[in-house]
């Protein structure tokens, strides 16, 4: 496959032969292609699926945090993921997730893409999509806090500063729970038209590239292609990613620190989607794994209706010992 022209001033991407040291690749305008089918094309063994979030809380005035994160799992892995993520779509009849339109304040009238759903929808939809995104991927991700860094008199890139965050987050998953593994990694950015962005995830990449035989190639996908589902699943990881960042900032940690391995004060679904940087819980069989879940929204339930208020954190306030468990 010949290279083309790669221009971030008309939105092309490099497109190299993959398995001969591919950089970068962006998708077609349509495609039809299986998630199989598209891997066929490169030689990677593990695929992080990743979202950047700065729409929101990004680079504009008044931006709070930044987050580049996502999920890395093995491409067989994410293949059958696929099919289950699009399962759990149909039966709920959703077109797609995204966290930002998902929200209830953005379906408030008809045409809206979650308009009319009971909060029961709402919460039962969310947690079968979790259990989902903490089946067996790791997450991994870097966040950079824009306002607190300003206001402590820090002057670096926040979008600099969240890459380089990520990549050391992507050594330390690793690390942690692929000691061994000396293939390639892909990373598959969802689609994006921000060019600074891509700008700077292309030159940070190749220099993490140029000192680490584990860094492959990159691609940009659309996460509304049926091949490529899981880049939703990196949309709802990222924002865990940022909520478990909030919680690191105003433990007291640097923003230029690591959080990688690190699980804070946040709620169920945050525990669920986070909870497999820590191998023990990763290698729980999953019918233990969906027990303990079960057990702790059983708890909330109790604990509410015997008058707790304010929110439900498992770490702080699941009895493990009491549903014999060991914390």
């Amino acid at each position: 496959m010949d290279a083309r022209k790669f221009s971030l001033k008309e939105g092309d991407y490099i497109l190299d032969s993959p398995k001969g040291g591919a950089t970068i690749r962006r998708h077609e305008k349509s495609t039809s292609i299986s998630f199989r089918e598209w891997t066929s094309n490169f030689s990677e063994g593990l695929f992080v699926m990743l979202k950047a979030y700065a729409d929101e809380t990004g680079t504009h005035k008044g931006a709070d945090m930044i987050a580049l994160a996502g999920l890395i799992e093995s491409r067989d892995y994410w293949e059958k993921f696929n099919r289950k993520w699009e399962a759990v779509l149909d039966n709920y009849d959703a077109d797609f997730f995204h966290y930002r339109e998902f929200r209830k304040d953005a379906n408030t009238k008809l045409g809206d893409p979650y308009y009319g759903w009971s909060d029961e929808k709402r919460r039962n939809f969310l947690f079968r999509l979790a259990m989902l995104v903490g089946e067996s991927a790791v997450p991994l991700g870097g966040a950079y806090p824009v306002d607190h860094s300003k206001k402590i008199g820090l002057t670096h890139d926040p979008i600099d500063a969240t890459i380089h965050a990520f990549y050391k987050s992507t050594f330390w998953v690793l690390d942690k729970h692929w000691p061994n593994y000396s293939g390639k990694v892909l990373f598959i950015f969802d689609d994006t038209s921000n060019k600074n962005w891509v700008g700077k995830i292309y030159a940070i990449h190749n220099s993490y590239k140029a000192k680490d035989s584990r860094i492959g190639g990159m691609a940009f996908e659309n996460d509304k292609d049926k091949a490529h589902l899981a880049l939703q699943a990196a949309d709802f990881s990222t924002i865990h990613s940022r909520n478990n960042a909030r919680e690191y900032i105003e433990a007291g940690g640097s923003p230029m620190g690591n959080q990688t391995g690190t699980m804070f004060d946040v709620g169920i679904i945050d525990f669920v989607v986070g909870k497999n940087i820590d191998p023990a819980f990763r290698n729980l069989p999953a019918k233990v794994t969906k027990k303990i879940i079960d057990n702790m929204r059983e708890d909330e339930v109790l604990k509410r209706r015997n008058g707790f208020t304010g929110a439900y954190i498992p770490l702080k306030h699941f009895d493990f010992e009491k549903y014999g468990y060991k914390k």
